[in-house]
């Protein structure tokens, strides 16, 4: 990866930079992180709100999300910067700003030794979301044994070439942290659906019930392989607040057994009809209500 800065680089992510280490040190961060942790440890002040997945192909309409560096890495962190501050001026909802900048790890994932294969159709100016049309490619159980196990590796070097590259780009006023790894998907359902196709896989259910089977063993096994080799490596990345849609990480203790936790979670947001004030608005809502509910809650025990 290139690690030259240039100076215009430089300009966009200390201003960047600047922007969201103010909105990040509010007092409010740290106030919904304990209402967060409160609720992941079943001591609920409140129902939190939290919206994820968003539709950003339809959300630029004002060029808040354009991004401008020329560096790969410095871009990559620019989208990210862009998309949390996005979110923050405009539904911000239970959100937390961490208090420092990640700097991406360089991660690299062997897959599961095949892709899925079909075709892809971009969004465009009046569409939504892109739409994918699988190829079946796991067809007998010979296609099974093709699965290897989830593999990573992490090169130390190019780690440390990144992380001098992003404190040149930032200065020495912006705290950053280097990721810790990797963000576990353990949606096996969701490969299996690309390797098989849909309606492949639930027409399978019914005639070839042991071959699905076979499929979703071989992708489980694969899968927690990959856990434990990041385990050994202590490669999971610990630091980043948000867990598939909720801020799972705040947590020390293990929820209680039949205790009521309420989140209120926009996620898999295919659509907003180029219309962003929706998100804004659907914000708004349930923070109202989630601010209500607990006197109601009250009132109802």
């Amino acid at each position: 990866m290139d690690m030259n800065i240039s100076k215009n680089d430089k300009e966009i992510m200390r201003r960047l930079g600047y922007e969201y280490m103010e909105a990040a040190r509010r007092p409010v961060h740290r106030e919904k992180m304990k209402l967060w942790k409160a609720l992941n440890r079943s001591e609920m002040q409140r129902p939190m709100v939290c919206i994820d997945q968003l539709p950003v192909n339809e959300l630029n309409e004002t060029g808040e999300l354009t991004c401008h560096a020329e560096n790969l890495l410095l871009r990559e962190m620019e989208k990210f910067l862009r998309l949390k501050l996005y979110q923050w001026n405009h539904f911000p909802a239970d959100m937390v700003l961490e208090p420092f900048i990640t700097v991406p790890r360089s991660l690299r994932c062997s897959g599961y030794g095949i892709q899925p294969e079909g075709d892809f159709s971009e969004p465009n100016r009046g569409t939504t979301a892109p739409s994918r049309h699988f190829y079946r490619i796991l067809n007998d159980f010979e296609d099974v044994e093709k699965i290897i196990d989830l593999s990573f590796a992490t090169d130390v070097s190019e780690d440390n070439l990144r992380m001098a590259a992003a404190e040149e780009a930032f200065g020495s006023d912006i705290p950053l942290l280097l990721s810790h790894g990797a963000n576990f998907h353990l949606g096996v359902w969701d490969y299996l659906s690309m390797f098989l196709t849909v309606d492949g896989a639930y027409m399978d259910m019914i005639d070839r019930p042991e071959f699905v089977h076979a499929c979703m063993e071989r992708l489980t096994q694969s899968t927690l392989a990959g856990i434990r080799q990041l385990n050994e490596l202590k490669l999971h990345n610990d630091i980043e607040n948000v867990c598939h849609c909720s801020y799972a990480q705040y947590t020390y203790d293990l929820a209680k057994a039949n205790q009521v936790n309420l989140e209120f979670i926009l996620k898999d947001i295919s659509t907003i009809r180029y219309d962003p004030e929706r998100l804004t608005k659907w914000s708004e809502i349930a923070m109202e209500v989630a601010s209500g509910s607990c006197v109601r809650r009250k009132k109802i025990v």
